[in-house]
């Protein structure tokens, strides 16, 4: 029996550690307190173990000295199998300590996170307390405006009251106001219409006599003269000023200038008919100049129809036309004797060009064309450049006429 207490001690010792250690609060302080008692029953079991091996010895010496003398094989001793439990019941107590030191380490842990979160809520709370105050005097101010602008409210909607009233009657008045316009309106159409009627006779009555007026004064001399100075002035601007009130001298004068102008058409005549007389080719079939000349010579004169028209008034067309077909060849005839004075030292010089001439014989060239010139080309080639020259001529005049009638 003695043998076996200290082992029932080390197992009444574990149950009773694992005991208050399930009893114990899971809180940070009794963690702490559970792991202190544990580790005194094992600083505890430690020296009951070490007193029981002891035991254990001297009791397997003294069974061995007793066994050695009866010679008899010894059992396993009970004690040491509960010996290895209970060591397995202290592995498992470490381990639940250690497992418990771990949550202690995790809760003060937790608790100093809590700790920090705490004060930074306290922080907050106090920058809250801060800006609740700062609201609150916003609200404060808020309420005043709120006051303001309800007091400004109440004064506008008595100023809209006012005003209301005020357009009340002023409505009342724009209607009287209106009738009266419309009463005005209709005496002034009344009016107008008469006017109208009035205005309608007066200008009847003042066309008549303008009428009358323009009548008379169109039979005098003066107007005549005017009119003929307006219709000038509309034609040649340039020459007969619209804003000058001619005189008869100045009609006087346009007589002089007529005159002047019917003799140089009259002599532009003559040199234009003489001047297809002279350069037209009898001899050419279609010769363009011949038809020409053959229809100025059946037709009749500038002067015939001048005289036609300034009597009758008719045939304003052929003198027109007449006039518009004599300057262009006056113009022709121009252009085309300059191009032939351009054009007639390259005439002459393929004309007189010796290499050209029929020359054949058994004597010199020289002598050869000596003896041409002698006998024959000085007595044809004149009248061939002539004829040469006056066909060119015939030629360009009739080109420039044609294009002065297509440009115009």
């Amino acid at each position: 029996m003695s043998d076996r207490l200290p082992s029932l001690a080390e197992m009444a010792a574990l149950f009773a550690a694992r005991a208050a250690m399930e009893q114990e609060p899971s809180a940070t302080n009794g963690a702490a307190k559970s792991i202190a008692r544990l580790e005194g029953v094992e600083a505890w079991l430690v020296s009951a173990g070490s007193a029981s091996t002891a035991a254990a010895g001297a009791s397997a010496q003294a069974e061995g000295g007793a066994s050695s003398d009866a010679k008899e094989p010894l059992p396993v001793s009970e004690e040491a199998r509960r010996r290895a439990a209970v060591e397995l019941e202290l592995e498992a107590a470490r381990r639940e300590i250690e497992e418990l030191r771990r949550q202690q380490k995790q809760e003060v842990r937790h608790r100093q996170d809590a700790e920090e979160t705490l004060t930074r809520q306290r922080t907050r709370v106090q920058e809250l307390e801060g800006q609740r105050g700062k609201l609150l005097a916003d609200i404060s101010r808020l309420e005043e405006d709120l006051r303001k602008t309800e007091n400004a409210r109440a004064h506008i909607e008595s100023q809209f009251e006012q005003l209301k009233l005020s357009r009340q009657s002023a409505t009342v008045e724009t209607v009287r106001q209106a009738e009266r316009v419309n009463a005005l309106e209709s005496e002034i159409v009344a009016l107008r219409a008469a006017l109208e009627a009035a205005e309608k006779q007066q200008h009847a009555t003042a066309a008549v006599a303008t009428a009358r007026v323009a009548a008379a004064d169109a039979q005098t001399e003066g107007a005549a003269f005017a009119a003929l100075w307006a219709d000038l002035a509309k034609a040649h601007p340039q020459i007969f000023v619209e804003t000058h009130a001619p005189p008869r001298e100045t009609f006087a004068r346009v007589g002089l200038l007529l005159s002047d102008l019917l003799h140089g058409a009259v002599e532009l005549e003559g040199h234009v008919r003489q001047m297809l007389h002279d350069l037209r080719q009898v001899d050419v079939p279609d010769d363009k100049l011949t038809k020409f000349h053959l229809l100025l010579t059946r037709n009749p004169h500038l002067a015939d129809t001048l005289r036609d028209f300034l009597l009758t008034g008719r045939q304003k067309g052929n003198f027109q036309q007449l006039l518009q077909t004599l300057l262009s060849w006056s113009r022709g005839f121009s252009v085309g004797m300059y191009k032939l004075v351009v054009l007639s030292p390259a005439i002459l010089q393929e004309e007189m060009n010796p290499r050209g001439w029929p020359v054949k014989g058994l004597i010199s060239m020289d002598a050869a064309l000596g003896k041409y010139y002698k006998d024959k080309a000085s007595r044809e080639l004149p009248e061939k450049i002539g004829t040469i020259l006056r066909r060119r001529a015939a030629d360009m005049s009739y080109e420039e006429y044609a294009a002065l009638l297509k440009r115009r």
